[in-house]
């Protein structure tokens, strides 16, 4: 067996399989196949593949040419694999192929050899399962852009909580948008804090429909729902914004239910597939209330500032900031005492609104600058409307960009019960 690939397509693929495998963490030492990458060879190409047992990649690469004389699987040290590599990255492209004297994969790059001891992937928990979805075993759930899912993977998944004991709170939901079948919501939330963010998709009528179609139980976690581990959905938005630049490259992700009960997310060559975190996610509709006492528009950027001043001069003792909402401004007030005497802050930005009353709310400086930060990230907005009803209820800070028609992101924080 010997197949030539392109030295940057196999560095991409086995880049990717190396955080994978690394997810393992301490798993790796008791059961060194864990950490491997798994390397199938037929007269397409090669899969390069990993699994941590919740996700798995399968990345495919086109050969440029092949001596094959049966299908071939090795497995390798993922890790060692990927050091390897740049050694050979002034070389077009690597040849591939297993000397059984010394049971090493041998790369080839120009004159250079580099060998690399070989594990038995049988010994693999998901030996039977790295193939990649069949197209009979997966149902389409939806299409999105890649830019636009890797910017609210990302952004969500810094309001999740992975040490919860609630399960779901590690998580992302992903679930299509019940008013529209246009759009897809994917949420992420700590209990102190929420980040919606709406994107354009191209939904499966199965999947549209199921928001609607099923009733929802107490207990029962609803089909057209699914929670994906924060930690995996920021490998999954790293890749796919790399990917959309390289030559195998697709601008859109495409979402897809298979049978095991997973979900497997597919750009161009690479595919991941992924299992569900276990619980119930929080019903995070009845946290945006309506029926409004105060809404207004700020600049973004001018507000970001202020918050940005106000976060640094808060105390970890005294980590809130007044926020006094009135008609024709905002101002944030921090009040600190600390070991060398005390300090007062006070920044105004112009607000804009037609109806506004006055308040004065008490939130997480911090929380409320990433909110800000998310919205610019996303959204790519100029300004933000603010809304609240009084100061026990949630501050919500909502953009959205011109040229999307159901590109949203809401982000809402929770007041901290404490007096003034």
């Amino acid at each position: 067996m010997r197949v030539i690939l392109d030295t940057q397509d196999l560095t991409d693929a086995v880049t990717l399989a190396a955080k994978v495998a690394a997810l393992n963490g301490r798993m790796k030492k008791a059961k060194p196949i864990l950490g491997a990458a798994i390397l199938r060879f037929d007269r397409d190409g090669a899969r390069v593949q990993a699994s941590n047992l919740e996700l798995e990649l399968d990345h495919a690469i086109a050969a440029k040419s092949y001596w094959l004389t049966a299908p071939g699987v090795v497995a390798v040290d993922a890790a060692e694999l990927k050091a390897s590599l740049p050694k050979a990255k002034d070389s077009r492209n690597v040849e591939l192929y297993v000397d059984p004297t010394t049971n090493q994969l041998i790369l080839v790059a120009d004159q250079d050899e580099y060998g690399i001891d070989l594990l038995d992937p049988t010994d693999h928990p998901c030996w039977d399962r790295m193939p990649a979805p069949l197209a009979d075993s997966r149902r389409d759930l939806a299409a999105v852009s890649t830019a636009d899912f890797a910017a609210a993977a990302t952004n969500c998944a810094a309001c999740t909580d992975p040490d919860s004991t609630r399960y779901a709170l590690a998580g992302i939901l992903i679930e299509p948008v019940e008013t529209n079948d246009r759009s897809i919501n994917l949420v992420g939330t700590d209990g102190r804090r929420m980040l919606v963010e709406t994107i354009d998709a191209d939904l499966a009528d199965t999947f549209a429909r199921l928001a609607w179609q099923e009733p929802e139980t107490v207990k029962a976690v609803p089909s057209y729902q699914i929670t994906l581990l924060a930690s995996h959905a920021k490998l999954i938005a790293a890749a796919v914004r790399k990917g959309r630049k390289g030559p195998l490259a697709d601008d859109r992700l495409s979402i897809e239910r298979v049978d095991d009960g997973t979900t497997a997310y597919r750009c161009g060559p690479v595919v991941f597939r992924a299992k569900h975190v276990h619980g119930r996610f929080p019903n995070y509709r009845a946290v945006r209330p309506s029926g409004w006492n105060g809404e207004f528009r700020v600049d973004l950027k001018a507000t970001e500032a202020i918050v940005a001043r106000a976060a640094r001069l808060a105390t970890r003792e005294n980590r809130g900031v007044h926020l006094l909402a009135a008609e024709a401004s905002m101002m944030l007030a921090v009040d600190s005492e600390t070991k060398k005497g005390a300090f007062r802050y006070r920044g105004h930005v112009a607000a804009h609104s037609n109806s506004c009353e006055a308040a004065d709310l008490y939130l997480d400086a911090n929380y409320l600058l990433d909110a800000l930060k998310a919205n610019r990230a996303s959204a790519d907005a100029d300004q933000v409307t603010c809304r609240y009803i009084d100061r026990k209820s949630p501050f919500v800070i909502e953009s959205r960009p011109d040229d999307a028609p159901y590109r949203k992101t809401t982000s809402v924080v929770m007041p901290l019960n404490r007096d003034r």
